[in-house]
């Protein structure tokens, strides 16, 4: 349960599952997104005792799995538990934690950001300073348009072989072939078959297959599925039943997809980023560390780069959490020392 109240001019009361956050009206950082990346800058800028507070919905783009699998030292755990032990991480240090949604983000100069908030349920609405700015907002998924699909998504439709191939063991496991540009189901395909040698390769809405393909399919045992899902099912058994065109339905026990994937907040584009073409549609611009054309503007994780994963959005949160840092000392030298180049 979220709540947040207004104690007095300059703070709040705010409250996670587990405990009770003091917030200022004026801090060093604000991140917008309390997923692994935001929760990792929040982490690496805390303990460069940062003021940090965290704005988050509380809508993980990972909610609908069981579990979170292939992370070092949180293999097993829930998705919200996962976030929980980030969120006691950085509180510990002092991390500031208030649910709510972002309604918007005014620049009174080039080097402040005002944020204003909407409150989740139970929680106050909130104005909000701060001297740099973290977007880690996350990403969405859009599954393909097949009827029952997204039903079992999280649990017996699953979108990242790396993340979830280990678990199949030896299960009946079928890749939906999608649009080029939706991702690369055929290698999709000769991965999972590492786990298990009972794999379907639908062709769906694929480009048709080389010779090539079909012969490497063909070498490893996949079998090649060359007709349209009409619509997906999950049955008491738990297993998911394909009715296919001009065929029998099929039977599997998960069914993997590549999802387009796009960033989840329209913050950059209104605060003037950069967007630039990708084969899954527009993304902000940024250099590695999350870095923007705007002035103390960041943006981090998959809300940058839709694709990446746990492991990789905390490494991405990391690498922001020490660039905003870096470029905040250079800006108090600035301000102190003539000459210097903030």
């Amino acid at each position: 349960m979220a709540n947040s109240c207004r104690l007095s001019a300059g703070r709040y009361l705010a409250q996670d599952a587990e405990r009770w956050y003091v917030i200022s009206a004026e801090v060093d950082v604000v991140i917008v997104g309390g997923g692994p990346s935001g929760l990792a800058a929040a982490l690496t800028l805390t303990r460069a005792r940062r003021t940090v507070l965290v704005i988050d919905e509380g809508k993980p783009r990972n909610s609908a799995a069981t579990t979170v699998n292939g992370v070092p030292g949180f293999a097993g755990l829930r998705p919200q538990e996962l976030l929980a032990q980030l969120r006691r991480e950085a509180g510990e240090y002092g991390m500031q934690y208030l649910p709510g949604r972002v309604a918007d983000v005014r620049r009174p100069d080039d080097a402040t950001f005002v944020v204003s908030t909407e409150p989740a349920e139970g929680s106050a609405t909130a104005e909000i300073q701060a001297h740099a700015l973290v977007i880690a907002s996350g990403a969405r998924d859009f599954l393909p348009k097949v009827p029952g699909l997204g039903d079992a998504w999280g649990t017996r439709v699953l979108p990242c072989a790396y993340c979830d191939g280990a678990e199949v063991g030896s299960s009946r496991v079928g890749v939906l072939g999608v649009s080029p540009k939706w991702g690369q189901s055929v290698e999709t395909a000769q991965l999972l078959r590492q786990f298990t040698d009972d794999v379907y390769f639908l062709q769906h809405e694929a480009a048709d297959l080389t010779a090539l393909e079909l012969s490497a399919l063909q070498a490893r045992g996949i079998r090649h599925v060359d007709t349209t899902v009409e619509s997906v099912a999950r049955l008491e058994s738990g297993e998911l039943e394909l009715v296919l065109t001009g065929r029998d339905a099929l039977r599997l026990d998960y069914l993997f997809v590549d999802t387009v994937t796009r960033p989840s907040s329209p913050l950059p584009a209104a605060l003037g980023v950069e967007q630039i073409p990708t084969r899954l549609g527009p993304a902000p611009r940024t250099a590695a560390d999350g870095s923007t054309s705007i002035r103390n503007l960041w943006i981090t994780g998959s809300a940058a780069v839709p694709n990446v994963n746990i492991p990789t959005a905390v490494d991405h949160g990391y690498r922001t959490g020490v660039s905003v840092n870096s470029s905040l000392i250079d800006q108090e030298i600035s301000a102190l020392v003539p000459g210097w180049d903030a």
